[in-house]
């Protein structure tokens, strides 16, 4: 408990991936020339799905579009 009596309960789970289950995830650029992806399941450095993970791939997919330009 916390000073004020209550407890912090988190119910949310995360996803921990296992050897080899990161590969099948799509890369930010697809094979269409106006259609980029971002979001937890994006393949990017970082390894967990979580606000992070959405953030770098959402980062990666606007340098993909700017580097059209």
């Amino acid at each position: 408990p916390n000073r004020y009596g209550y407890r912090w309960i988190n119910e949310a789970s995360h996803q921990i991936p296992t050897a080899g289950s990161l590969d099948p995830l799509p890369e930010t650029k697809t094979q269409f020339s106006n259609l980029f992806l971002a979001g937890e399941y994006v393949k990017c450095h970082l390894i967990l799905p979580l606000m992070e993970h959405a953030n770098f791939s959402g980062k990666l997919c606007a340098k993909a579009i700017l580097d059209l330009f």
